[in-house]
């Protein structure tokens, strides 16, 4: 897998070719595989197919070689893009290229150590998007309401979604995906010591016995599949003015849109909450994990109210999240011992997480979630 490379001239050119605007200034977004640079534009365009410009810019969003491949998926993504966009979800929508296309593809320099005269080039997908301002969840403060309010995200999210569907999610299998929680020890040569690799084994088995053979009856539609900390954006609560989702005080943050639908997928609605949970678990500081992750489910059930049947593989769908983010950075990093970012999931006391969990009886754990506030 490649990522592109572009210098700030190179970024601004292919704007202008591609979507016809013409770029002021232009800055580095955070990205694992691809590259995305946030730029702002002057006023004038030459691009019939925008109609008005985005007052807050726009994000050139550059897919990594092997995801650029996959052309289907993304006209799918885009499609599930617009979907939930009509209903009213705050999410960046695509921008046309001057010759009415989502996404373009150009031969781009290779982001590589490589500095001969003659750089390494290979064929990227190219897209814009419209910039929804705010920051992201990541390092504010989890009150109870804003768990309840990322709960309610993902549930929302969902009810949207059912009966929508798009021929690009048809066997379509993301590597983050929770169904290769079943394939999760063909990596656990990466884990350093036997305890922790017979609780990923127990983690797999158990996933595979109580969860696997009841996926013909588990509740299923497009979920996003990976509503973390990361991909959720936050508004102080007084600065918004057209909430998704209903705020009934001012103090705080508040959740305001929702990005990068990459890893969405055609699979089990129970997925998104254990998802959600998850990452809000993790990072919780001011509340307790399992307090956390109460408000998220009952916000996601406010929503969409999952069947018994569902919330009774819940744990399991936890567990198999939190041993596959430990697994896969451990696997991350034993091929790159550079790359500490990999661990981050580790370092927030990840491990810790999945064996209080794990040790918890399934009725203790689905108890605690259901406790009245």
């Amino acid at each position: 897998m490649k990522r592109a490379k572009l210098s700030e001239l190179e970024a601004a050119a292919l704007v202008e070719k591609r979507f016809g605007l013409q770029v002021c200034c232009s800055r580095g977004l955070t990205s694992y595989d691809d590259l995305n640079i946030h730029v702002t534009v002057g006023d004038k365009w030459n691009n019939a197919n925008i109609k008005f410009l985005s007052e807050n810019g726009y994000v050139l969003k550059v897919l990594n070689s092997l995801d650029s491949k996959k052309t289907n998926f993304v006209h799918a993504m885009h499609a599930t893009i617009r979907h939930v966009s009509d209903q009213g979800v705050q999410t960046p929508t695509p921008v046309l290229t001057v010759e009415g296309d989502e996404f373009c593809m150009e031969e781009l320099p290779v982001d590589t150590e490589n500095t001969s005269d003659d750089p390494e080039t290979a064929e990227f997908l190219v897209r814009l998007f419209h910039y929804i301002p705010g920051e992201i969840l990541l390092g504010k403060p989890y009150t109870k309401k804003l768990c309840y309010e990322v709960g309610q995200l993902g549930g929302r999210l969902d009810i949207c979604l059912q009966g929508f569907f798009h021929s690009g999610y048809e066997n379509h299998r993301r590597h983050w995906s929770l169904l290769e929680v079943s394939n999760l020890m063909t990596k656990s040569e990466a884990l350093r010591s036997q305890e922790d690799k017979d609780l990923i084994r127990d983690v797999v088995a158990s996933f595979k016995q109580n969860v696997v053979t009841k996926y013909p009856n588990l509740k299923r539609g497009i979920i996003h599949a990976d509503l973390n900390e990361g991909n959720i954006i936050v508004k102080p609560r007084d600065e918004i003015t057209h909430p998704s989702l209903n705020h009934h005080n001012t103090r705080g943050y508040a959740i305001y849109a929702v990005v990068d639908f990459g890893d969405s997928v055609h699979e089990y609605h129970v997925f998104e909450l254990a998802i959600a949970m998850c990452y809000i678990m993790l990072e919780s500081t001011i509340l307790d994990p399992m307090e956390a992750g109460r408000y998220v489910f009952a916000g996601y059930m406010k929503e969409n109210p999952l069947p018994e049947l569902d919330i009774n593989v819940l744990k399991e769908c936890v567990c198999g999240r939190l041993a596959q983010s430990v697994v896969y950075g451990a696997h991350v990093h034993m091929h790159d011992p550079s790359n500490t970012h990999c661990l981050h999931t580790t370092r927030r006391g990840g491990w810790q997480l999945l064996r209080r969990l794990w040790h918890m009886d399934k009725i203790t754990f689905l108890n605690l979630l259901r406790q009245t506030f």
